[in-house]
């Protein structure tokens, strides 16, 4: 009995791997790229708008903090008012979508989450109170949580758990170059405005916490915020490119598909089931995916905290005393390590296993991080090298773990969810909490790199549990 039992679970196995092997192939791939070349191209600009306004608020946050007449530990408020409002938009989307099967209320969606980011990034430049900001703010969380869950949600259900891996490598990849084009769009408007840092002797006010020694002839802080707008004007008219391709394909009342109704076509209802092995009890699904979100919390507010500070570390550092250009350069070396490993990411994604994926980048951000809190403000060229490590680092670990649970269970539904309930809930305390330990902390900016090092040791071990566990 034992060894009819061993035949049948090798030939399970074998029958399974010959599925993954058939849906990963060219043959099942063709005809699904003839079918929807028309959404992918928005879907990628869409993805490449959502990580331009969120970048692009890392290195134009102390001139908004400036524009409020508040800190940098205080102004941080609007990325866990953000996260929140996305967080929560994120569940009702999901759980929506359950709901929705109608290809039109999927599109309707992207299309009202495209015009809130382009609302938000009219608002923000002419917010002068912190009340005026945290609305702005709220725009866009209702806007990408929106986008990010449908779209993420969207490439698993028109081409499956399998060939939706480098889709999924893909989409991430377009926030990527939207990070990586932000600071270098801002970076002239910021030359223009003029040095933040609180180092010389006419700032009136000083956003890094430092103590501020204000001369007897100045009486205004020499910072000139006009040209803070035109980098958001610039973002929110980039947003009309994707408004429109979604109205066209209202228009058209173009039809979107789930995966395994093409797939019936050409295979039996045996082979469909072989396609979606893994069937976990309740308890066991709700551990895993606890676990998972728990993931997303640490990795997610980890990776944010770079997006959203890694400037403000640069001209804050008392030891590195950045000009804006230093930061901005420092900004793009992490995006230029991110860019890098999501391109990467897509042909990987294809070759090796998730979870091969995972370990190796969790690795590396935290031999990353460890360098960054012991030689991160050692010198400008450590700071730029271990930036670009942890950047290349963390970069595939966001898609790589969607596509890890797509392998165990279903996603497409009230899941669709999970893991930006996590990445939110991250978003709203670590950029928060970053804010504060560089303008309060007695150490100064290097204890975001403490911090940083500290969330790489609990999500390696998380990680290592909820494999376990799923194995």
């Amino acid at each position: 009995m034992k060894q009819l039992s061993s035949d049948k679970d090798t030939s399970d196995s074998g029958e399974h791997d010959r599925v993954m092997k058939d849906e990963n192939s060219w043959e099942t791939l063709k005809p699904l790229l003839k079918r929807y070349w028309s959404v992918l191209p928005i879907t990628w600009l869409l993805h490449l708008g959502l990580g331009l306004p969120i970048s692009i608020s890392g290195p134009t946050l102390p001139y908004l903090a400036l524009n409020t007449g508040q800190s940098l530990g205080q102004v941080s408020i609007v990325y866990t008012v953000r996260s929140i409002i996305v967080c929560v938009t994120s569940i009702g989307v999901g759980l929506l979508l359950g709901r929705l099967s109608s290809s039109r209320s999927k599109l309707l969606l992207l299309l009202v989450g495209s015009f809130l980011g382009a609302g938000y990034a009219f608002l923000t430049p002419i917010a002068n109170s912190p009340v005026t900001l945290i609305l702005a703010q709220c725009l866009f969380g209702i806007g990408c949580g929106t986008v990010d869950t449908v779209n993420n949600m969207l490439v698993i259900f028109l081409f499956g758990p399998v060939l939706s891996r480098s889709f999924s490598h893909s989409l991430h990849f377009c926030v990527v170059i939207g990070g990586f084009l932000a600071p270098v769009l801002a970076q002239p408007f910021l030359l223009q405005m003029g040095d933040i840092s609180g180092q010389t002797g006419s700032q009136q006010t000083d956003v890094c916490g430092n103590a501020k020694n204000v001369s007897a002839n100045s009486s205004q802080p020499d910072v000139d915020l006009a040209p803070l707008k035109w980098p958001y004007i610039i973002v929110g008219s980039l947003h009309s490119i994707w408004i429109i391709g979604y109205a066209i394909l209202l228009a058209i009342n173009f039809q979107l598909v789930k995966f395994q109704s093409v797939s019936e076509k050409q295979a039996d209802e045996q082979a469909v089931t072989v396609t979606s092995p893994n069937r976990m009890s309740r308890r066991r699904t709700a551990i895993i995916v606890g676990l998972f979100v728990l993931f997303y919390i640490l990795h997610v507010g980890q990776e944010n905290m770079f997006w959203s500070h890694l400037y403000s570390f640069g001209i804050c550092s008392r030891r590195l005393k950045m000009t804006p250009a230093d930061a901005s350069l420092l900004s793009t070396i992490f995006f230029v390590g991110f860019l890098v490993s999501r391109a990467i990411g897509i042909v990987i994604s294809r070759l090796f296993l998730p979870a091969k994926i995972l370990l190796f980048q969790l690795t590396g951000c935290f031999i990353a991080t460890v360098l960054l809190a012991i030689l991160g403000e050692s010198s400008h060229l450590a700071a730029y090298i271990c930036c670009g490590m942890y950047g290349f680092c963390i970069a595939m670990v966001f898609p790589t773990g969607i596509t890890w649970l797509a392998s165990k269970i279903e996603v497409t539904g009230s899941l669709s969810s999970a893991w930006f309930i996590g990445a939110y809930v991250g978003n709203s305390t670590y950029p928060l909490a970053a804010g504060y330990l560089i303008a309060t902390s007695a150490t100064g900016p290097v204890a975001m790199m403490y911090l940083a090092a500290a969330t790489s040791a609990a999500y390696l071990a998380v990680v290592g549990v909820m494999f376990f566990i799923a194995r």
